[in-house]
């Protein structure tokens, strides 16, 4: 029963570090990206901003669509490759 435990506890504790990891991760890009959004948007005018978030529109739909190709439509694999990319 102990045994039993243990092996409980090592995999609980492995799920809880990949899903830490994810977490970090996703954080990372979100935070890279709003700090690189502050800053770019102090320098730009309008009309540039707005065609370059046209063409980020399309880079992210393209990222995203290569992607599920990679992993033959499967979402989960898909997002964790596709956030790690493309941010």
């Amino acid at each position: 029963m102990e045994n039993k435990q243990l092996n409980l506890n090592k995999n609980f504790q492995e799920i809880e570090n990949n899903v830490l990891a994810q977490v970090m991760t996703t954080s990372k890009s979100i935070l890279n990206a709003f700090m690189f959004h502050m800053i770019y948007s102090t320098g730009i005018n309008e009309e540039r901003s707005l065609n370059n978030a046209k063409l980020m529109k399309e880079y992210r739909e393209n990222g995203w669509k290569e992607a599920l190709k990679k992993f033959n439509g499967n979402e989960e694999k898909a997002y964790q490759h596709y956030i790690s990319n493309v941010f």
